[in-house]
C-alpha cells in the first residue's frame, strides 16, 4: 500500500500538482483494541501514535505509526523522512506540541522551517511574528 502511494504521490509531484512548499503536521493516538500490543510498549496504556503530514490542500505527503509513548515532537523527523514524495516540505506548521528550539535547530539544518506557537511556559524575551503565525490559521486541513 505505502509503495502505490508513494508512486501515485511523486508522479503528481513531478506533474507539479502537488505542492509542498506549506505543510502541516499533527498526530493522534489510536488505543489497541483486542489485545493487540504489537505497537504498544508504553506506560500511556495501549495503542499506537498516527503521525500524518499533508500539504497545504490537505493531500497526505507523509504518514508514520508507532508506539504511542513518545511525545508527538520526536517523532517529526521520523514521519518526514517516511514521506510519499522526495523532496521534504519547505514549511512545517504544527501546534504548540511541536515548540522546541532543538527541533527547530534540527530542520532549519535541513532547509525547513518550523512555525508553531510557542507553549504558554515560554519566555516572553523571544515574541513570535504574528504575520508568520498567520499560516498556522489555516492548520484545520491536518486536523480534518
Amino acid at each position: 500500500m505505502s509503495k502505490i502511494l508513494s508512486t501515485l504521490a511523486q508522479d503528481l509531484y513531478d506533474r507539479g500538482k502537488i505542492d509542498v512548499e506549506e505543510c502541516f503536521i499533527d498526530g493522534t493516538f489510536a488505543s489497541a483494541k483486542k489485545g493487540v500490543v504489537e505497537l504498544a510498549r508504553l506506560k500511556r496504556g495501549k495503542g499506537s501514535k498516527l503521525m500524518a503530514v499533508a500539504n497545504s490542500t490537505g493531500l497526505p505527503i507523509a504518514m508514520s505509526v508507532g508506539c504511542a509513548s513518545p511525545y508527538e515532537v520526536t517523532l517529526v523527523e521520523t514521519t518526514l523522512a517516511a514521506g510519499f514524495i522526495s523532496d521534504p516540505p519547505r514549511r512545517v506548521i504544527a501546534d504548540r506540541a511541536y515548540d522546541s528550539d532543538p527541533l527547530d535547530k534540527r530542520l532549519s539544518e535541513k532547509g525547513i522551517e518550523l512555525i508553531a506557537p510557542h507553549k504558554r511556559n515560554r519566555s516572553k524575551a523571544a515574541p513570535q511574528d504574528g504575520r508568520v503565525l498567520r499560516r498556522y490559521e489555516r492548520r484545520r486541513k491536518v486536523e480534518r
